[in-house]
């Protein structure tokens, strides 16, 4: 739930117009919105899963996949709609 909670935080009411404007622009809109993305990540699991989960090596493996895969699915679909 912590990961569906982040996620929509994210996508929504933490991303703003402006950011989705530059995902089309640059790569930086993209790295704030990855930026976000993790940010909020970080504190749902801290919040409702626990500190302990953040001293994990798999939990940053895991973190950083799951921006980067949220990342390539949101350029995509940038790319499907030009």
């Amino acid at each position: 739930m912590a990961l569906v909670l982040a996620h929509l935080l994210g996508d929504f009411p933490l991303q703003t117009s402006k950011m989705a404007q530059r995902k089309g622009h640059s790569h930086r809109g993209y790295f704030a919105h990855g930026a976000i993305h993790f940010l909020v990540l970080i504190l749902c699991v801290a919040a409702f899963v626990g500190l302990p989960l953040l001293a994990s090596v798999w939990f940053w493996i895991l973190a950083a996949l799951y921006i980067a895969v949220h990342l390539g699915i949101d350029r995509a679909k940038r790319q499907r709609t030009l």
